[in-house]
């Protein structure tokens, strides 16, 4: 069985020099070219990583082939002894007696190459679940008992049987019908020790699921289903085997009935439709089961023979039978293909990269529901049909969970051309099928280059870079401090924004944020302070003091920043002149945040207008719709950007560092200054005006003291009130002299 689909091809090895003729070319170019001179220069339109990884599996793609050729031949053979020809195509309509044969050569086609001794291909079963419930009712009478032997069945099958309620509806157990399950073992298989003794007398049926369906399990061969057959049989010879052999069709050389299963049920949809057939299923197998499954699908006594195929819908049946060995070859390729690069990526993948497949299925946990959301929008992306539309999870008839599908097909639902679909429940794993040919996967995978949105889960100081695409994800937390001290915190989405370049992540978090200190919940501020609202001010002469208006402003990603203080300059001092700037304790924190007195002046418009722009110049490049422009466009917006990120970064931690902040020693106000402006002059507070020195990152009371204080009239000015008269007034006099002869 596999020793042939799995073993190396017997193609010729290809070399690097070919004696290829050249062949002149009547046109004005001067020369002529190598006819096939253009296919060699044609750029692969696949990342790097996944021209690598389909070079790995050169081995196993030249198996697949062999496998491909072998199912072919098995169906042409079927199509020749069954004489099909074009009469065979006409349709029918109203009961179809009038039917000219097309039924009965595709039956019988099909009976051959499953190796059964009938089979009913019909247009009226309308899904795979359909096909399988018909043929279980042909099976199951009221006292008997199902048994499933591989775990679990499908969600869809779930209400069929009666495992979920069914309301009544008329499933299995509403007809009396008993079911039981065998639990798989520990590594996903069968359980062979349990399925020794698992049948009693009544055991009427034992359902065997070869795929995995939503399981994370293994899917079963061939060669095990032919065991457990045996096994089943040794212990009940009267117990009939019904598999559900969805996605299973032609991945192996020989089908279930070849091996002893009393019936098979599938969906033309799937692998037997060749990504051709509109609709369908099938049962096939003996053909005493064969006619009570097409009574239970129309009614006794009407047998096979009636039902009308409209159209061209005859064509359609015979031709996806003929192109469906090719197309699940070419799906099978496309599972090893993700296989291979996902497991790459840390992964879990079920079946694992490079064994034998038995279905064409591919499983890859993705461990949490965005990811899943993430994975099957892109798988609709890159889909020839309804690219434009996010798919969405929701409530599915017959799933007991939410489910998402991307299945952008030319037949809707149709699993054997490219989709993927999955539960929202735990593992969160995405099941992987179909595609006309392998190469939609590749390009799923690399240039979509979804892979990469699966890592970026950023935080502050998390670097990871990756080559071959830039994207850039920021995600930022602004922290807002309102006069009680508490905290509000606005989360920007998550901004995904490529560019066809190398890929970098980071992430930015502004914590820094450092409170100012609040008394009675009112900001204090220097004598004579005057809030600026222009950054042109003149100066303002007071004792002896020039006291000049300082402001700065801070813009970051549209976030703006007034930082404001007083620039004091000495003018009459003896000793060389100094200038200190004085920040008030605003911190570093946005919308105002850290130190309080920032405003907002629009900002927040201005940074959900830049997330809102990022948002759009994504969903746009990933369309498409602007194509290499827009590319390069978000390039240079992109490094424009990123530049004044890192530049700014750089600066709020050289700042962070060379700011010192403590309460002033002589009026106990807190206020900040840059250990870069200290020097030998001195150092006064913005607030009282007194000198103080900075020892070891804490203010100190300075010998020098002097006041510059105004008053208003009437108040004491240093104890110092004019009415007053005799010794005490003068001594305060005299003090404030002595002070300021000290300061020259």
């Amino acid at each position: 069985m596999w020793a042939l689909s799995c073993a190396p091809s017997a193609y010729p090895k290809p070399t690097l020099k070919a004696s290829i003729p050249t062949a002149t070319v009547r046109s004005s170019s001067p020369a002529s070219l190598p006819i096939n001179h253009r296919y060699h220069h044609i750029d692969s339109p696949f990342a790097p990583e996944i021209v690598e990884a389909v070079e790995s599996l050169h081995s196993e793609f030249r198996a697949v082939d062999n496998l491909v050729a072998h199912n072919t031949d098995r169906v042409l053979k079927a199509f020749q002894n069954a004489r099909v020809g074009s009469h065979h195509f006409s349709g029918c309509t109203g009961y179809g007696h009038d039917e000219a044969g097309g039924r009965q050569a595709l039956d019988q086609a099909f009976a051959e190459i499953v190796g059964a001794e009938s089979a009913i291909i019909r247009s009226q079963f309308f899904s795979g679940t359909h096909a399988i419930t018909c043929a279980l009712f042909a099976f199951l009478r009221p006292g008997d008992e199902l048994l499933a032997v591989a775990g679990p069945p499908y969600d869809t099958l779930e209400e069929v049987i009666g495992k979920r309620d069914s309301h009544g509806m008329g499933s299995l157990r509403d007809f009396g019908v008993k079911y039981r399950e065998v639990s798989l073992a520990e590594d996903g298989g069968l359980d062979w020790e349990k399925l020794m003794s698992a049948l009693k007398p009544e055991t009427k049926c034992a359902f065997i699921q070869r795929s995995c369906g939503y399981s994370w399990r293994k899917s079963l061969s061939v060669g095990e289903i032919e065991q457990a057959i045996k096994i089943i049989k040794m212990q009940n010879p009267t117990c009939l085997v019904m598999v559900d052999n969805c996605y299973g069709e032609f991945v192996e050389t020989i089908e279930p009935p070849m091996v002893g299963a009393d019936l098979i049920a599938g969906s033309l949809i799937k692998n037997p439709g060749g990504t051709v057939a509109p609709c369908g299923g099938y049962v096939a197998g003996r053909e005493r089961w064969v006619k009570a499954a097409a009574a239970r699908l129309s009614a006794p006594g009407l047998g096979v023979d009636c039902g009308s195929t409209p159209g061209d819908m005859m064509r359609s049946f015979f031709q996806g039978l003929f192109l469906s060995p090719q197309m699940v070859g070419e799906a099978i390729k496309g599972t090893l293909l993700i296989a291979e690069v996902m497991a790459s990526k840390g992964y879990k993948v079920q079946p694992l990269p490079r064994v034998c497949r038995h279905d064409t299925v591919q499983a890859v946990q993705l461990g949490n529901r965005e990811r899943l959301l993430s994975f099957c929008e892109a798988v609709q992306r890159s889909s020839p049909v309804g690219s434009f539309t996010k798919p969405v999870a929701g409530t599915t008839p017959g799933y007991a969970s939410e489910v998402i599908f991307a299945d952008g097909t030319f037949i809707d639902g149709s699993t054997s051309e490219l989709s993927c679909d999955g539960p929202l429940r735990e593992p969160f794993a995405v099941f992987c099928q179909g595609g006309t040919h392998w190469t939609q996967w590749g390009l799923v995978l690399g240039e979509r280059i979804y892979l990469k949105l699966l890592y970026l889960k950023l935080q502050l100081g998390n670097f990871n870079i990756i080559p071959k695409l830039l994207l850039l994800l920021l995600s930022m937390t602004f922290s807002n401090y309102d006069k009680q001290f508490k905290a509000s915190v606005i989360d920007t989405p998550q901004i995904p924004i490529f560019a066809m370049t190398t890929i970098l992540q980071i992430s930015i978090n502004f914590s820094a944020c450092k409170l100012r200190t609040l008394h009675d919940d009112v900001f204090k501020q220097p004598i004579k302070f005057n809030p600026l609202s222009s950054r042109k001010v003149g100066p303002l002469h007071e004792n002896k003091f020039k006291v000049k208006a300082f402001s700065e402003r801070v813009s970051f990603l549209g976030e703006g920043r007034s930082k404001e203080g007083i620039l004091v300059k000495g003018e009459e001092w003896k000793r060389k002149r100094g200038m200190v700037l004085v920040r008030f304790n605003q911190g570093f924190g946005f919308n105002g945040g850290g130190g309080g007195g920032g405003s907002d002046n629009g900002a927040t418009t201005r940074l959900l207008g830049n997330i809102a722009l990022a948002i759009g110049l994504t969903y746009l490049s990933v369309t498409g719709q602007l194509g290499w422009l827009l590319d390069a466009i978000v390039s240079i917006w992109l490094f424009a950007v990123l530049a004044p990120i890192v530049g700014l970064g750089a600066f709020l931690w050289w700042a962070g560092r060379d700011i010192v902040q403590d309460s002033c020693p002589n009026c106990g106000n807190d206020f900040q200054i840059f250990k870069s402006s200290l020097n030998d002059d001195l150092q006064l507070c913005p607030f009282c005006s007194q000198p103080f020195s900075v020892v070891d990152d804490k203010f100190v009371r300075d010998s020098v003291k002097f006041s510059n204080q105004s008053t208003t009239f009437g108040q004491a000015f240093n104890d110092f009130i004019g009415s007053r008269k005799g010794k005490d007034s003068s001594v305060s006099v005299v003090d404030v002299e002595a002070e300021i002869k000290d300061a020259d």
